[in-house]
């Protein structure tokens, strides 16, 4: 089990340096690689919605993509949280949601550096990544009442 918390937080820092790169990046890099995504993404939503239907390509590539990247880090940090719990008794997901937002802020932060827009949006869109940890948990609870109501009859 300590093997698995030591893989996990080595995940939460791999990802972490994932997401920082990308902020470190120039905008001309940024919108280059937006652009990438958005050529293989934009058939994929246009047949979804409708070719007639307006959507913001640019800006549903670059907000989805704040979504997926902090999703994994939320998914890392809820396994992390999980497993120390089982192991020490102790619960720190607290510690693990200030952990996500202080990362999206950081986030932010960094891309000021580089003349790209810093945006609260942003940091709440990123900080949804903690959403992962709280589906996680619940569905983790959920289970656990399912068995002892199981096992109670």
């Amino acid at each position: 089990m300590k093997k698995l918390l030591v893989l996990f937080a080595a995940m939460m820092i791999i990802t972490n340096a994932f997401i920082f790169f990308n902020s470190f990046q120039s905008s001309e890099e940024s919108n280059s690689n937006s652009q990438k995504v958005q050529e293989v993404v934009e058939p994929v939503v246009q047949a979804v919605v409708g070719k007639e239907a307006r959507v913001n390509m640019s800006s549903f590539v670059r907000k989805s993509a704040h979504i997926v990247e902090f999703a994994l880090l939320g998914a890392f940090c809820a396994a992390f949280v999980a497993i120390f719990k089982s192991l020490y008794k102790k619960n720190v997901l607290g510690y693990f949601l200030f952990y996500v937002l202080f990362s999206a802020v950081i986030d932010e932060y960094i891309q000021s550096f580089n003349y790209r827009t810093s945006q609260v949006e942003d940091v709440l869109i990123d900080f949804s990544g903690a959403d992962g940890n709280t589906c996680y948990f619940a569905y983790r609870k959920s289970i656990r009442s399912l068995k002892e109501k199981k096992n109670s009859l």
